[in-house]
This record gives C-alpha cells, sequence and structure tokens, in this order.
C-alpha cells in the first residue's frame, strides 16, 4: 500500500508553530510538525498492510534523502521510498501522483493524504484522505483515520 503524504497541514499545523516545543511539536529538528499528527499517521500505517510512502509534498523538492531524514526525525516508522515528480507546466498533485503510479507501473493499493483538494479531482474518494483545515485545526487526527477506514468499509 502505497501513501502518497503532505506535509503542511497533515504533519505541520498552527499548533505546532505557535506552542513551545515540548508541548506540541515532535523536536526541534522535525521543526512545526505536530505529535497527535504523526501520532495519527503511525496510527494508520499500523492499520496498513505493508505501507510504503512517497511524498507528494512541495517539500520534495529537498530530494528524496532529506526526505527520509526529515520522516525519520519526526518518528515516522515507516519507509519511504520515493518522491513524486514535479509537472511543471500543470504543477497539478493528482497529476503528479498519476505519473508516478503510471512510471512505476505501480497497480495496488494507495491513499493520498492531503489538507488541499482542490487539485486532486482526479484521485478516487476512497483513496483520499481529506485532512480538511489541516493547519487550523491540528492536521491528520485518529479521528480522521478511523472515519476513513469505516467510510470504505461501506
Amino acid at each position: 500500500m502505497i501513501v502518497f503524504l503532505d506535509f503542511d497541514g497533515v504533519l505541520i499545523t498552527r499548533r505546532a508553530n505557535l506552542l513551545p516545543i515540548p508541548d506540541t511539536r515532535v523536536d526541534k529538528t522535525a521543526r512545526n510538525v505536530d505529535k497527535g499528527a504523526v501520532e495519527a499517521l503511525n496510527y494508520l500505517l499500523n492499520k496498513l498492510d505493508d505501507p510504503k510512502i512517497v511524498v507528494s509534498s512541495t517539500w520534495r523538492l529537498s530530494g528524496i534523502k532529506s526526505m527520509k531524514k526529515y520522516l525519520a526525525d519526526c518518528g515516522i516508522k515507516t519507509e519511504v521510498i520515493d518522491i513524486t515528480p514535479i509537472c511543471k507546466m500543470t504543477r497539478k498533485r493528482d497529476l503528479e501522483i498519476n505519473t508516478w503510479i503510471e512510471n512505476n507501473k505501480y497497480d495496488g493499493d494507495y491513499i493520498v493524504i492531503d489538507d488541499e483538494n482542490y487539485d486532486l479531482f482526479n484521485i478516487p474518494p476512497d483513496k483520499f484522505i481529506h485532512v480538511e483545515r489541516g493547519w487550523d485545526n491540528a492536521g491528520l487526527t485518529k479521528e480522521m483515520v478511523d472515519n476513513y477506514f469505516q467510510w470504505r468499509q461501506k
């Protein structure tokens, strides 16, 4: 199972930016990452069969090596295998995700986790966890994860 992961609004939140480090942030090396969101992501990853992360966040511009270190520093225990390509003509995230799927000839299951949906029109709803207003509302939560799995079982 591939997890296409955004950072801003999913793991990085206003709360983690405003409050003192010991309260809500992971640590000083994982700047502005919300502990609760990391716990929720690890909770999700533990529910999946053999999850692998592909970074779809604009943070991917730092490169795969940097993304692996960053997520490890955050406490994400799942392997980061790649970053999505940059489609310069459109910069639409759904196109970048679908290009990654095509380029890698991937035919397995996947989930996209993002706080924005305006550029994800071509992602099926059963493959998308929308972290609505994630920046303001503490990012990904365990409740969102549980709701996603309940909805997907219907």
